[in-house]
């Protein structure tokens, strides 16, 4: 059966096991080692009585160590990663499972040996980093015969991605052209017709089928038409589903007597939505923009220092509703990079970049003033990436369904951010930004921002 993922429900499950085990197994033998030697900083051997104290958590440890892993993407899609990388992943989620250990027992008020958790932070590291190097090497994901059908530039890309993307366990065996269409590529083979899909699906032993249709279609141009014209924020969307659409999973459904509609996005969602969104962003902010007071200072003496004022750099953005507004970051450019007023976009060692604002972007710092955007509230933590007028004007034009990211507030970070690549196709980060608005929850914003974390880390993402 084909999986979603490259990771199968067994494989999961091992991980997950063996990442509790190492847990277990680090806090056990810190008790241990606790037990039998007196450390640095210590006044002498852990009571034997204690012994009761420390196993009693090991089912708070056992949960931790997975609720930090499960929100670092420890458990999302598999890539193969280098044994450097997989070590600072591992000890930057180890690092913040033990202080989420160490709240606990401050904010429960426990009179807890704190020299166990110190020895915990290093053997739980190395036996994590031990198990998900072997786990990696020995994990080896099933091919799953693939044929995609369609000819269009979504069905290459795709054809393209996972032949690149190994991982992923997608073999594609060929594909087969929608009526009118030519073939995909001289590199991939055409099967037959769509008349034909049948005796090819046993012939070939298909275990999955991609249907990679164009975007161009009336029912995207007729949300685009309703969503440019402001209907989308008083008027439901629902669609009568053909027998297909009604198998696609996590849909909600209305009755007209029998006749059933998926309720694709309505007013009352976003009415749901905003509040709490908007609360949850006030409340982060304030405590981000302390925490991050620190590293903002030293970034505005840096700048400051190096290239004199302007410190902060204004920029027009679009948002909700098409609404434009002016978004803040601390300025990583020489003064006159878009002197001439046109909008230049930002390139790969791009010579503009100073060396300041060059550390300032690999780590994000330049993004911290959006904060006060957010406190604003023309923007959300959480969201699609605001972009240039110039350039949602572009994909306005180009992009079907472009406009339906609008709806709601763009966010410092998003789906697209931790999920996607810095090049990836304006198609592919308006589906990541289609599926954030129609699955959010306040476990997916929580979610995403704890992957940002990661991502600022590894300098990886959009």
């Amino acid at each position: 059966m084909f999986k979603s993922g490259p990771v199968s429900v067994i494989w999961k499950i091992i991980l997950y096991l063996g990442d509790i085990s190492c847990a277990l197994a680090s806090w056990i033998i810190s008790l241990f080692i606790r037990i039998k030697l007196v450390l640095p900083f210590t006044t002498g051997l852990l009571p034997i009585e204690k012994k009761e104290l420390v196993l009693e958590e090991l089912f708070i440890v056992g949960l931790t160590i997975v609720t930090t892993n499960l929100l670092f993407g420890f458990y999302d899609q598999e890539e193969p990663r280098p044994r450097a990388q997989i070590l600072v992943e591992v000890s930057y989620a180890t690092l913040i499972q033990t202080l989420i250990l160490s709240s606990y027992f401050f904010i429960s008020n426990k009179t807890f040996p704190r020299s166990i958790v110190v020895l915990y932070l290093p053997i739980v590291t190395i036996l994590l980093y031990i198990w998900r190097t072997t786990w990696q090497k020995l994990y080896k994901p099933p091919k799953t015969r693939t044929i995609i059908i369609g000819a269009g530039k979504e069905a290459l890309e795709l054809a393209n991605n996972i032949k690149k993307f190994g991982w992923h366990g997608l073999e594609v065996i060929g594909h087969v052209p929608q009526p009118g269409e030519k073939k995909i590529s001289d590199k991939i083979k055409v099967l037959g017709t769509l008349d034909q899909i049948v005796s090819l699906v046993k012939k070939y032993k298909c275990q999955a089928i991609i249907i990679a249709e164009s975007w161009a279609s009336w029912k995207t141009w007729l949300s685009d038409q309703l969503a440019r014209a402001g209907c989308m924020k008083n008027t439901a969307l629902l669609l009568l589903p053909e027998p297909f659409e009604s198998l696609i999973g996590r849909t909600r459904y209305r009755w007209v007597n029998d006749i059933p509609l998926i309720e694709i996005l309505t007013p009352q969602d976003l009415k749901v939505m905003n509040p709490i969104k908007r609360i949850t962003d006030i409340f982060l902010s304030i405590i981000l923009i302390i925490l991050a007071l620190p590293i903002l200072i030293c970034a505005i003496l840096a700048i400051y220092l190096t290239s004199g004022f302007p410190i902060i750099y204004k920029q027009k953005r679009v948002g909700k509703n098409l609404v434009e507004f002016t978004l803040y970051k601390l300025r990583t450019m020489e003064k006159d990079a878009e002197e001439s007023g046109e909008e230049i976009l930002a390139a790969k060692n791009d010579p503009r970049v100073t060396k300041v604002g060059k550390l300032l972007r690999s780590y994000r710092i330049d993004e911290i003033p959006q904060l006060v955007n957010v406190l604003f509230g023309d923007m959300s933590l959480v969201g699609p990436r605001p972009e240039r007028p110039n350039r949602v004007k572009q994909f306005l034009e180009e992009v079907p369904g472009y406009v339906q990211r609008f709806t709601v507030k763009p966010g410092i970070t998003g789906l697209a951010q931790v999920n996607g690549d810095y090049l990836s196709t304006p198609e592919t980060k308006l589906r990541y930004d289609l599926v954030y608005i129609s699955n959010w929850s306040l476990w997916m914003d929580i979610s995403i921002l704890f992957r940002t974390f990661k991502t600022i880390i590894f300098k990886r993402g959009i």
